[in-house]
């Protein structure tokens, strides 16, 4: 799915899952990023979807990369053997009023567009223009974006598997995984606590 949507070759991931947000929240409640992975020893990438327009995604994106590449740090280590982090967002509403449905954010200087550094880097999959505007399913990135859409009929599915098998080996886990317990009792936790972080964020606007 990584190398689909950020058009790169990957030889070797890891799951790091393990990185907290606590620090990030007042309240230290338990925050956790949605999918991070180590690839190839040298990038961080976090997959984070979010399905309701909170107004607050480009703090939270800069948040989230500054603390991931920060906490890639161990003591005595220079700036520049911090892992390069990118993010991707899977977001059920458009971000930006125009443009592809796929949008990218990088580092560049005002005055020529050079790009300063490549150590952050983030992509905005903005699904219901990627619905609007693709018909047809062809490409790797087009087939999983309508996967995670959830906008498929059965039928559709079954089509979808049938051109994409890692995609069906995926749905199978999930389904497998949403008969779990704890796996429900985790999703539910972090619904909550990310209602709470909006109400906070949006009683701080009105306090303004």
């Amino acid at each position: 799915m990584l190398e689909s949507l950020l058009h790169i070759n990957i030889t070797k991931s890891e799951a790091k899952n393990n990185i907290s947000l606590d620090k990030l929240h007042a309240d230290n409640k338990d925050m956790r990023l949605d999918l991070l992975a180590e690839v190839d020893g040298k990038y961080l990438i976090d997959l984070e979807i979010q399905n309701k327009n909170e107004y607050n995604i480009i703090d939270r994106d800069d948040n989230y990369t500054s603390y991931i590449r920060h906490d890639s740090l161990k003591i005595g280590d220079k700036h520049q053997e911090a892992s390069k982090v990118i993010i991707i967002w899977i977001l059920g509403y458009n971000l930006f009023p125009n443009g592809s449905y796929h949008d990218e954010s990088i580092t560049v200087r005002a005055y020529n567009k050079e790009v300063l550094s490549e150590n952050f880097k983030t992509h905005f999959f903005q699904m219901p223009r990627f619905i609007k505007s693709v018909r047809e399913n062809k490409t790797l990135e087009e087939q999983w974006l309508a996967y995670l859409s959830n906008q498929l009929n059965s039928d559709e599915l079954e089509e979808l598997f049938a051109m994409n098998r890692s995609i069906e080996e995926v749905n199978r886990i999930a389904e497998i995984a949403m008969t779990d317990k704890d796996v429900k009792e985790a999703i539910l936790a972090k619904t909550l606590n990310q209602d709470r972080e909006n109400l906070i964020y949006q009683k701080g606007e009105k306090d303004t």
